[in-house]
């Protein structure tokens, strides 16, 4: 699905409606813009600012994902496989970050198994 597409999906349950100040009703977004801007702005936000924080370096080094519920694992899974998908992995980290994930995720399955 690209972006178009997507868009056109969100629309027709009613989402993705811009207010227009020069119409009586809001009118729908008619491009890709808006999705590309907030695939970016996931993209953005998922990845590590190491210089932040003790937390953020474990993060960026994926040292962080053994302290990891079951739950915040998968989700962690689900959004970096999200942002692959849509090929917002412009450094290489995401790609890192979900093998790494899927090596914990390996691991905690041998440990119970």
């Amino acid at each position: 699905m690209n972006a178009d597409e997507a868009l056109k999906f969100l629309q027709s349950f009613g989402y993705l409606r811009t207010p227009d100040p020069w119409a009586d009703s809001d009118t729908p977004v008619q491009s890709g813009e808006l999705v590309e801007t907030i695939l970016s702005a996931m993209a953005q936000e998922f990845m590590p600012r190491p210089f932040l924080s003790d937390t953020q370096a474990l993060r960026a080094a994926h040292e962080d994902l053994g302290n990891l519920s079951d739950f915040a694992l998968w989700a962690e899974a689900e959004r970096s496989k999200f942002l692959l998908a849509w090929g917002r992995d412009t450094t290489g980290w995401i790609t890192e970050r979900y093998k790494a994930i899927n090596g914990e995720i390996a691991q905690r399955r041998g440990n119970r198994g």
